[in-house]
């Protein structure tokens, strides 16, 4: 490398460096500036993964307030019933047979309107807070009649009644469900979950029977598929 190259190959290493101003008689020196190296960060450092308690809670805050379904339990899932009597609610309630069994909640100013008009359509339910072991939440319209053959809705109530203690699983047998349950030490914390107007809104808003021209009961007239 000859002398012009080198001069030219310090200038560019020079510029490459950050600068500070110095004062240098009548004139402002620049001089490079030493730039401070850092240790490379441990991910499995303690400091560098705890999080503070008012963090965790917020985090559990956030997973309790995930969209609630209304439906009842599948026949894999092990489920918990909240014991409180402010996450169980009464209600006057529609299946659409044509859409598996989806069940719709008839709005409470309409409730012997639509009696009047569909009686065998509606049925009385008791929604009540539901969580599987998996942590999902949800809304389990249990029914409150018997079913017109077999025991369907019986077993239903008491799989619910054993649910709320231990972690319960319901699947269909011959003319009734037949009721399973385990010991599990995992325990729901049932007072994380929001209030029931809020579990309601987001579990029932697409499934209100409100006004009488809901597309569920068009087609209870014939008037829709």
């Amino acid at each position: 490398m000859n002398q012009e190259e080198q001069n030219q190959h310090a200038a560019q290493s020079f510029d490459d460096k950050p600068y500070e101003a110095q004062a240098g008689g009548d004139a402002t020196i620049l001089r490079p500036q030493m730039v401070p190296q850092t240790a490379p960060t441990d991910p499995f450092d303690p400091m560098n993964l705890g999080i503070s308690t008012d963090y965790a809670q917020a985090i559990n805050m956030q997973a309790s307030t995930k969209p609630f379904e209304l439906r009842k339990p599948h026949d894999q899932e092990f489920v918990r019933v909240s014991p409180r009597e402010d996450y169980h609610l009464k209600v006057a309630s529609i299946s659409d047979k044509q859409d598996m069994n989806r069940v719709y909640i008839v709005s409470g100013c309409l409730v012997d309107e639509v009696k009047a008009k569909y009686p065998r359509a509606v049925h009385a339910v008791e929604l009540v807070l539901t969580q599987a072991l998996t942590g999902v939440a949800f809304l389990w319209p249990v029914p409150l009649a018997e079913d017109r053959g077999g025991k369907w809705h019986s077993s239903q109530r008491a799989a619910c009644d054993q649910a709320k203690s231990r972690w319960t699983n319901m699947a269909a047998g011959r003319g009734e469900y037949e009721i399973k349950t385990v010991i599990n030490p995992k325990e729901v914390a049932w007072g994380t979950f929001p209030p029931m107007r809020e579990i309601l809104l987001q579990a029932a808003s697409e499934r209100l029977i409100d006004p009488m021209e809901h597309s569920l009961l068009k087609k209870l007239r014939g008037e829709v598929e």
